[in-house]
């Protein structure tokens, strides 16, 4: 399909990889971009007549509620988007402050020496602190599991 392409327009390189993934693979982080980009773009291009999408290249930085039911986002620029029905957040990985069952973890762990690593992308975690042979504790990392645990 690929080759045929299905996909549109995609940069030689993406082809390159996409040939070379395989079942245990882990794309880089253009690669899982540009495939995100292109999921974008057929969602957009499928979308029904009455649906307005607009696409803002800024970081929204506040998104409130509004008397009438919608809402209104602020990007990180300043500008304000109001009179909206439906908010996407997409935020990817962000950094999350360390609260609730986390804190207790985190404590639980430092209390007893042990190492404690925050959920995370575990493509991008540093796990050096976690000793071989060691008994160790995993959790939450759902789908992405299977590829981290090769390390």
């Amino acid at each position: 399909m690929l080759a045929a392409g299905w996909f549109g327009a995609v940069p030689a390189e993406v082809v390159a990889e996409a040939r070379n993934l395989g079942a245990d693979s882990y794309p880089t982080r253009a690669f899982y971009g540009q495939y995100l980009r292109w999921v974008l773009d057929q969602l957009v291009l499928g979308a029904p007549g009455r649906l307005d999408v607009r696409c803002h290249g800024q970081l929204a930085v506040a998104l409130e509620g509004e008397r009438d039911g919608g809402q209104l986002v602020t990007l990180a620029d300043g500008t304000r988007i109001g009179d909206i029905t439906a908010v996407v957040l997409a935020q990817g990985h962000i950094p999350m402050p360390v609260v609730g069952d986390e804190l207790v973890l985190s404590e639980f762990a430092g209390i007893r020496g042990l190492t404690y690593v925050p959920p995370d992308n575990p493509a991008e975690v540093d796990l050096t602190g976690i000793r071989l042979a060691r008994p160790s504790g995993c959790g939450g990392w759902g789908c992405v599991s299977s590829t981290t645990w090769r390390c």
